[in-house]
């Protein structure tokens, strides 16, 4: 048996030489090596919001794992979630279930902090299902002519921000972060991303005096005066503001060839004249590509009764009911079972009385993906991935579960 616990200054070596083979990507080079050391050293030392643990046998580390505590959007109830990232293991110890005892200590501690749900980026998305973690929104990246972007009558209000408007951005975000499922706050070292690379340019909408949005960016060269304009984040707070942008945009077309953007919104495609990419590998038919998708940000419910209770505010739907949901959860013992909710006029209460109106059953996976609302419950049931005992209460089951917006996630971690 392993022992998990943080990981202390004498670990960073051992840490950083597990991470750079688990993560080739980082790179070996001294450059590469001391600034992957350096956020090791700083995330056991200075950041308060991030912790690493390690696996041990006999003294020896083996794996690690970066524990987030975030303050997350879960459909409008801001609440404390956990986010795992960096699991690492020793090549010489591979599939000896390090992963999965790092893993689950995550779990415990979460639940232990009355934290009812985690998330995480999957190296292997099949990895972490097989833990239970539930698919979110996938991703569309977008390569847009910047004539294919509406060109409205002004963009007077858009001008460069810099760093001394750190804190209107993150003010700006943080707006957008109350009113948007899925969204992470922000602190402000998580603006790094965007003012501390000297590649990127920012603009912003600012009208009496207040930043309503922002976009950030770089630019991608092809040759001489041929470039791409990439996208790197996107925060509007009303159709005005997303005009300006847009038009801001679209003037670009002597310099830029296409735009790229990687956005959660299923209906972006709407907003462009023409969203076709320009290429034609994918499809033997009539239908033009458009966009590349991805899936990253996956969600797992840890602890459910816990979870209702931060939920308490949500109005699920006006609905009336007292129903039985059932998750089968095989990698964490302690939330597998069934839990009975009476809902008053929307409003969920725990009750330990055994009697129900009807049930629901479904994998701990798909049921973190529903309380998101990254699915519905009628696409659950038509592919055959959650069970109903009353067919006579399908519609009031869709309302419970029913969300006016799929999860979005800007946060990379």
């Amino acid at each position: 048996m392993n022992i998990v616990r943080k990981l202390t200054i004498e670990d960073v070596d051992a840490f950083t030489e597990i991470s750079c083979n688990s993560y080739p990507w980082i790179g070996y080079q001294e450059d590469d090596v001391n600034r992957l050391k350096s956020w090791i050293e700083n995330s056991i030392e200075q950041f308060p919001q991030q912790d690493l643990f390690g696996a041990y046998r006999d003294k020896q580390l083996l794996g690690g794992i970066c524990l987030y505590d975030f303050k997350m959007n879960v459909t409008s109830t801001i609440m404390s979630v956990g986010g795992i990232g960096s699991v690492a293991v020793d090549l010489l110890h591979k599939k000896e279930g390090i992963a999965k005892e790092l893993i689950q200590f995550s779990f415990q501690r979460y639940k232990e902090s009355g934290v009812p749900l985690v998330t995480l980026y999957p190296f292997d998305a099949g990895f972490y299902k097989k833990m239970g973690f539930g698919y979110g929104s996938q991703i569309n990246q977008y390569r847009v002519k910047t004539v294919g972007f509406p060109r409205g009558d002004s963009k007077q209000h858009i001008e460069f921000l810099h760093n001394e408007d750190r804190n209107e951005v993150l003010n700006c975000y943080n707006s957008f972060f109350e009113r948007t499922n899925g969204l992470t706050e922000k602190l402000d070292k998580g603006l790094g991303d965007l003012f501390d690379f000297s590649e990127n340019r920012i603009v912003g909408y600012r009208k009496d005096g207040k930043i309503l949005g922002y976009l950030a960016f770089s630019f991608h060269t092809h040759y001489q005066y041929k470039n791409d304009l990439v996208i790197k984040e996107l925060v509007y707070e009303t159709p005005d503001v997303l005009l300006e942008f847009c038009t801001f945009l679209h003037t670009q077309f002597d310099q830029v060839e296409r735009v790229i953007i990687e956005t959660q919104d299923e209906y972006f495609h709407f907003l462009l004249s023409d969203p076709s990419r320009g290429t034609y590998d994918s499809f033997l038919s009539k239908y033009l590509e458009t966009s590349t998708i991805g899936m990253g940000i996956m969600y797992r419910v840890v602890d459910i009764k816990t979870l209702f209770d931060k939920l308490v505010n949500r109005n699920f739907g006006n609905q009336n009911c007292k129903m039985k949901i059932s998750i089968v959860d095989t990698f964490f013992e302690s939330n597998n079972g069934s839990t009975i909710i009476h809902f008053v006029n929307g409003f969920p209460t725990i009750t330990e009385n055994t009697d129900y109106d009807v049930e629901i059953s479904m994998d701990v996976a798909e049921f973190s993906s529903l309380i998101m609302g990254a699915v519905d419950f009628k696409t659950l049931i038509r592919l055959g991935l959650a069970r109903l005992s009353d067919n006579t209460y399908f519609e009031s089951v869709q309302n419970v579960f029913r969300t006016e917006q799929k999860p979005m996630c800007l946060l990379q971690f």
